[in-house]
């Protein structure tokens, strides 16, 4: 990743992807060598797309999303993924910290993400071996600064610095989208390479730097929100582990060992939702996926194995959340077969 050296002759291009995307898990698999997994938290039906493109061990890829997700799992195996959002109304929430328009997020390699969207977002990021993105960086006397971003994960720049980071992404989405055959060409994926990282590096060695003219002792506000994010982590895993058990807010709150107002509040900060709201979600998703595969069980079959028995109740929180019957889902897939 020097960037003295000359352009490759001929750079190793994958496929330029631009899917547009009516399924949210869909959206999770269309970033091609991550782990992720989406699970939708706002209501209506699902809108996504993702551009992309992998040239010479650099991963480029622009997402939006129409509705609030909760998005975990890790990026490529040995990669460093940064990430910031070109469009973002709201605000959501990435490691228990405050999510919005001029949040960095920097994920160490096979680190898991745990992120809630915003339920309006376009986000671009690259992915990008650790040790070529540690030795770009040297080359700009950032190396001590990215690797402290990674080590915190999120840092929020300031408004000059996103502006500036925000303009950069969206000229080389531009160039990604409108002109991809230019990638074949090694000049150009030189200076996609030094766009891209330049860019990030940049904005992250700007927010280390006025982050040192600032007191260091850390907020107890700050530390508060890590103790809940941990709470809301576990029960989470607790909720996955047991789902297809008829679980309630005591089962739940005795496994983490928190009253029902702390889960409560940790919940809201961080989904928006409740506790059992989110729970019935993983059962919604973990229904969807069924009916959306090849097969003709019965919906009521599905829905006990998920834990859910009454159908009626199903029918109206299945279409409060993707906008559809269950119905609907199975003779779409059908429909498509």
């Amino acid at each position: 990743m020097d960037p003295t050296l000359p352009p490759p002759a001929n750079p190793r291009l994958t496929v330029v992807t631009r899917d547009v995307l009516a399924d949210v898990e869909d959206q999770a698999r269309s970033l091609a060598g991550w782990g992720q997994r989406y699970q939708q938290l706002s209501g209506g039906r699902f809108r996504g797309s993702m551009l992309g493109c992998s040239v010479d061990g650099l991963q480029f890829f622009v997402e939006r999303l129409n509705q609030a997700t909760h998005q975990t799992g890790p990026g490529p195996a040995g990669a460093i993924a940064l990430a910031f959002p070109l469009a973002c109304e709201g605000s959501g929430r990435v490691f228990g910290q405050t999510y919005d328009r001029d949040t960095l997020v920097a994920l160490a390699p096979r680190q898991a993400s745990d992120f809630r969207s915003p339920a309006t977002l376009q986000l671009a990021g690259i992915a990008i071996e650790a040790d070529a993105l540690m030795r770009y960086a040297a080359w700009s006397d950032g190396e001590t600064a990215v690797a402290a971003a990674v080590s915190r994960a999120v840092l929020t720049l300031a408004p000059a610095s996103s502006a500036r980071l925000r303009r950069r992404l969206h000229a080389a989405a531009r160039l990604v989208a409108d002109d991809p055959a230019a990638l074949q060409r090694g000049q150009v994926v030189t200076a996609l390479h030094h766009a891209l990282l330049g860019a990030f590096v940049e904005a992250i060695g700007a927010s280390c730097a006025a982050d040192a003219g600032t007191a260091s002792t850390p907020r107890p506000r700050a530390a508060a929100g890590r103790s809940r994010h941990r709470i809301v982590r576990e029960a989470v895993e607790f909720m996955r582990a047991g789902v297809d058990q008829p679980l309630d807010m005591v089962d739940i709150c005795a496994a983490v060992r928190v009253q029902a107002r702390v889960l409560q509040y940790g919940f809201n900060e961080a989904f928006g939702v409740t506790p059992m709201a989110f729970l019935r979600g993983i059962r919604l998703h973990g229904i969807r996926r069924e009916l959306r595969a090849s097969t003709d069980e019965p919906i009521g079959d599905i829905a006990a194995r998920w834990g859910l028995w009454h159908l009626s109740r199903l029918a109206a929180d299945y279409r409060a959340l993707f906008g559809e019957l269950p119905s609907a889902t199975r003779h779409r897939r059908a429909s498509s077969a």
